[in-house]
């Protein structure tokens, strides 16, 4: 996704957002799951989303419409319509409505691996 995309997304309305397929609307708060590990300490919630075409994926880095960066989808299920996030601790209490998935510039950190390595 390009660095424009990110400011695109957003400006749009949580309404918008049903439209976009990086993006998920009408979420829902559902549980807290269990850690995966005893010295994890970041939140992993659960969260369930109304019916949508959605792309977004295990990795995809999530952000909420006033740019936080909401925290990294761990598992999506599209027949239980849930999305799995592991969450910064500061925002342990929020729960937004919408998010949308953005990396970098559109870079991961094999693309900038890659591109550091010489040719030949």
């Amino acid at each position: 996704m390009k660095w424009w995309e990110f400011y695109r997304m957003k400006d749009l309305s949580e309404e918008d957002l049903f439209d976009e397929k990086t993006a998920v609307a009408g979420l829902v708060f559902r549980q807290r799951l269990p850690n995966r590990s005893p010295r994890e300490r970041a939140p992993i919630d659960q969260y369930h989303y109304p019916l949508q075409e959605c792309s977004i994926k295990a990795g995809d880095d999530l952000h909420t419409l006033d740019e936080k960066k909401f925290g990294k989808v761990l598992a999506v299920d599209p027949v239980a319509r849930t999305l799995d996030v592991k969450k910064p601790i500061k925002l342990d209490a929020l729960h937004p409505p919408a998010v949308f998935a953005h990396s970098r510039y559109g870079l991961t950190s094999n693309a900038i691996l890659f591109s550091a390595l010489p040719i030949g």
